[in-house]
């Protein structure tokens, strides 16, 4: 069971999906928690009929969670939400009888992950399924985040038309940058005006899209190393992540910080 719901909102390296196992009997001590992107072949044939034809294969990322934690030490409120999900689920018709939650978990999503369509899968020894979650959607705050691959038949529209109207934002960025480039590099030339104009051709370049390409643009436009330094400090010191906006500061961190999660045992309480 996943608690959330179908969309995970991207909060940068605190990125976590709960979820709770059940069975009959205990989960094997080597069990392992995937981390599943669904692609055009899975999303739009369904992830049994897609991984027939090979729409899973090398797309599970292994995440799972680090460190093992006591239930009680959990806040309570969340215990609280988790425990009431598992009651409704297990005294529905749909649950299999004789179950009982053998495990929560915490699941970190990697940054690198990026947005799209997921699901988890817990894994025995020899790799073989014992269970899955169904699918959710990672999305954060930036003109890339439409995924149509991944959409399912029904998802899939709303998908291509938050594609197609990032295009027109991004082509509409570059268009207003073009048009006002003469203007901005002469503001830049003119004596009493450089830093105004190097700092609106930054400003302009970035909004067009092209802070992927700072390096070039300092390379072609001589922009301040100060400057440089200074934007660097903002990314490091300012939690773009909590407000769901990715950032290659984020996809350091993440990569330091390592796995994370925690799980917590249930079936021994």
């Amino acid at each position: 069971m996943r608690h959330t719901r179908p969309w995970v909102y991207y909060q940068g390296t605190s990125t976590v999906v709960p979820i709770s196992i059940f069975g009959r009997t205990s989960l094997p001590a080597e069990r392992t928690i995937a981390l599943q992107r669904r692609g055009w072949r899975t999303g739009l044939l369904g992830w049994t009929i897609g991984a027939w034809v090979g729409g899973t294969v090398g797309k599970d990322l292994d995440v799972t969670p680090a460190a093992a934690g006591s239930w009680d030490a959990l806040d309570s409120k969340r215990r609280g939400q988790y425990d009431k999900e598992i009651r409704t689920f297990l005294e529905s018709a749909a649950a299999p009888k004789d179950h009982h939650p053998l495990e929560t978990a915490l699941v970190h999503v990697p940054v690198a992950a990026g947005d799209g369509y997921f699901r988890m899968l817990i894994k025995g020894p020899s790799g073989r399924v014992l269970a899955q979650t169904a699918s959710f959607r990672v999305g954060s705050l930036s003109l890339s985040s439409a995924h149509p691959r991944g959409a399912s038949v029904v998802t899939v529209l709303p998908e291509l038309a938050l594609k197609s109207a990032s295009l027109t934002v991004n082509t509409a960025a570059w268009a207003a940058f073009y048009t006002a480039f003469p203007l901005l590099k002469a503001a830049q030339m003119m004596p009493g005006t450089h830093a105004w104009g190097t700092w609106a051709l930054r400003r302009a370049y970035t909004m067009a899209g092209g802070e992927q390409t700072a390096g070039e643009l300092k390379e072609r436009y001589r922009v301040e190393e100060r400057r440089m330094r200074a934007e660097d400090a903002v990314y490091r010191t300012v939690p773009f992540g909590s407000v769901g906006v990715r950032t290659a500061y984020d996809l350091e961190q993440d990569a330091k910080m390592g796995k994370g999660g925690v799980y917590f045992p249930r079936d021994i309480e």
